[in-house]
This record gives structure tokens, C-alpha cells and sequence, in this order.
């Protein structure tokens, strides 16, 4: 069962911005993976066989999570202190 590529390039697509918002501050384009900044026809082909974040991406989308935990900590902090 296949599907149309303009399929699977609208998944990437939003798999691409997903990760922009959850790498948060620190987001960037990498050279390779769903996160190039640019996709070629060719690209279309490898990635529906190795479509991937590579290890600085997975790591950025780590930071931004532990940017928005510390975030809501202070937050939380501040409302349980009676400051906001």
C-alpha cells in the first residue's frame, strides 16, 4: 500500500515545523534529514525510506523541552510564592 509522494512530502513538511516548535530558541536547518533547510526531487525518494532527525536536531528538540520545563517551574514557583 503506497501512497502519493505529494503525500509523504506534506508529512515531512509538518514534521519539519513540528520540530521548529519544539527545538524552541535554539532552532536551525540542518545539512541533512527532514530538517535541510531545502529539499531536492531526489530528496523525495530517500525519504521515504530514511527520513530522520540527526543527533544535533534530536538534541535541540531536548533543549527546548528543558528550556520550557524550567520555564514552567519558575512559573509554578511564582504562583505557589504568591508573586504573580
Amino acid at each position: 500500500m503506497g501512497g502519493d509522494t505529494g503525500d509523504f512530502a506534506q508529512g515531512y513538511v509538518i514534521a519539519h515545523e513540528l520540530v521548529h516548535l519544539l527545538q524552541g530558541d535554539r532552532t536551525q536547518h540542518a545539512e541533512n534529514g527532514i530538517m535541510r533547510a531545502r529539499w531536492t526531487a531526489a530528496d523525495s525518494e530517500t525519504f521515504l525510506w530514511n527520513a530522520r532527525l540527526t543527533p544535533s536536531d534530536t538534541e535541540l528538540v531536548r533543549l527546548g523541552f528543558s528550556q520550557r520545563l524550567g520555564q514552567r517551574t519558575q512559573r509554578l514557583a511564582s504562583v505557589a510564592s504568591g508573586r504573580e
